[in-house]
């Protein structure tokens, strides 16, 4: 017997009564996630950032801001299992650092 989600994807055993916890694992890896990423710019040194998923501060330094993203999103797949394809970051900027 096939399972189909909400989205009507095959989960292959998994329902929301009985395999809640795969079925949100496999929801989060192919669903759009978004975060808020917030940059701190400096005038000689590199581009800082922060985002926070799932309470956890996910923070990180780099040249330019594509190679931050990338990096970033490859933090937030080694620690919580997240596509890096499936993120989008919603950019704010601190001024106060």
């Amino acid at each position: 017997m096939k399972l189909y989600s909400p989205k009507c994807e095959v989960l292959s055993g998994f329902t929301k009564n009985n395999g809640g916890f795969a079925a949100r694992r496999y929801y989060r890896k192919h669903t759009m996630n978004n975060f808020l990423l917030t940059l701190e710019l400096s005038e000689n040194g590199p581009i800082w950032g922060r985002t926070l998923v799932e309470d956890n501060l996910i923070a990180d330094a780099a040249d330019t801001q594509p190679k931050l993203e990338a990096n970033l999103k490859q933090l937030i797949r080694q620690f919580h299992g997240i596509d890096p394809a499936t993120i989008t970051f919603i950019i704010e900027y601190d001024t106060h650092a």
